[in-house]
């Protein structure tokens, strides 16, 4: 079987489907008729989606990809009395990208404007007409799906009771419509249950600003049909919408890059992936092929994610979309949102440390380095004279077996580091070797 035609992803979300909301946020009449509307969506476990929010211009391209992963379009018309349109000419422009795609169609508008979906021979159109009849715009929507058009009056009864029964149709449909899209992020990174609270610290950072999934290798939230755990790598590499690449060092691996990633990040950049790498200090050069990119440093998991997070928003108008159910407490803060924003604390006591940070400075290990030769040459002494093995023990071959054992590069590189992670192991050492030259002394 072709596994890149015939790849499937299932990715396990706290939401039903996601919905596009073209609206205003200006205090007119379609800001109160927009929340209730988020409101109806959110209980019904409906993420509302929206262009990415202060955008000094309208960039259909990014429209287009926001819209398109969406299982439906809903629009809220405003009244606007000192625009030609007598709406918001934005909304407009959004309402021709949405008529372009397959996605079931809803519209709410304020009662005094001039708006209507006709059905001619099959083809459905939106109309709208200003009040002075100097304005006509005709819109052909490729859908078959249109919900019925719904008025409401903004200073005349309750909004809720003039909308929530009526989004009911729209809601059901679009619940059980599924998107072909599924966009995800895919993360590059250390699997290790030492690296948990950085992998979740990345997911949090990724979910809440760029809006969409953040997945790994051997994350349990997804679930696809490939069983060659490589190649299920790649296709989701393959399919991501951009990869997130954590290249922070290992502790099995202190002076080279780890391999598998190297491998994965490889792929990302065959596949003209966008790349956003990230790295615990101390700043590093990695290898040749990724130097051009730029590299987000963390000292502690806290701030890879404001890090991460200030780098999406600094590129929101590339990466990121807007939750409109995270904005619902600002309107009613006694509205519980079920979809909310990802909270999660730093715990200190879990951070996780690369191994060069695990430093020493070079008196300090002068230091360490003559104690571990006081206690290398005091201890066979001891041991001859206090447990009399004289005949099996000779300081000659010990010497040379414990300072092989050092000096080996590997064995050197891991004691250095543990020293250096435990700092009282600094004092300790110096401390017993100082002790055993003292009884050495007077023995």
């Amino acid at each position: 079987m072709d596994m890149d035609k015939n790849f499937t992803l299932r990715i396990e979300k706290d939401y039903q489907v996601d919905v596009y909301l073209s609206c205003s946020w200006q205090p007119d009449t379609g800001l109160d008729a927009s929340y209730v509307v988020v409101e109806n969506f959110d209980a019904n476990s409906i993420r509302v989606i929206g262009d990415v929010l202060d955008e000094k211009e309208q960039d259909p391209n990014r429209i287009t990809r926001i819209m398109k992963d969406c299982s439906g379009f809903f629009v809220v018309l405003p009244f606007r009395s000192n625009h030609e349109t007598n709406t918001s000419p934005w909304i407009i422009e959004e309402i021709e990208i949405a008529a372009k795609l397959d996605i079931p169609f809803g519209i709410a508008a304020d009662y005094r404007l001039n708006v209507k979906i006709e059905n001619d021979n099959e083809i459905n159109k939106l109309i709208l007409i200003n009040d002075n009849n100097t304005y006509t715009k005709e819109i052909i929507l490729k859908n078959s799906y249109i919900e019925n058009l719904i008025k409401f009056e903004s200073g005349n009864g309750d909004l809720k009771k003039q909308l929530s029964h009526k989004l009911y149709t729209f809601i059901d449909k679009v619940s059980n419509y599924q998107n072909k899209n599924q966009p995800y992020v895919f993360l590059i990174t250390r699997l290790e249950k030492d690296f948990k609270q950085a992998r979740e610290m990345i997911k949090a950072s990724v979910e809440n600003i760029a809006g969409i999934p953040c997945l790994w290798a051997d994350d349990s939230r997804h679930e696809t049909n490939c069983s060659d755990v490589t190649e299920a790598a790649r296709l989701l590499i393959k399919n991501a919408t951009f990869v997130v690449g954590d290249i922070t060092l290992d502790q099995l691996e202190p002076s080279r890059e780890n391999p598998s990633r190297s491998h994965e990040i490889g792929i990302s950049t065959a596949y003209c992936k966008d790349i956003i790498l990230c790295s615990q200090d101390p700043r590093r050069y990695p290898y040749h092929s990724i130097y051009k990119i730029q590299i987000i440093f963390w000292n502690n998991e806290d701030e890879l994610y404001n890090n991460l997070k200030q780098w999406l928003i600094s590129h929101k108008s590339r990466y990121c979309r807007s939750i409109y159910n995270y904005r619902l407490p600002e309107k009613n803060n006694k509205y519980d949102p079920k979809i909310k924003e990802i909270k999660i604390d730093y715990n200190k006591d879990q951070r996780y440390i690369s191994p060069n940070l695990y430093k020493m400075k070079g008196v300090e290990r002068g230091i360490i380095a003559i104690s571990f030769g006081l206690i290398v040459f005091v201890v066979p002494s001891l041991v001859k004279k206090y447990l009399k093995y004289d005949d099996t023990l000779d300081l000659a071959p010990i010497l040379a077996a414990v300072f092989t054992a050092i000096f080996s590069s590997d064995l050197r590189t891991s004691i250095i580091q543990s020293i250096a992670k435990v700092k009282y192991l600094r004092f300790l050492i110096p401390f017993i070797a100082v002790g055993f030259l003292i009884i050495w002394f007077f023995m």
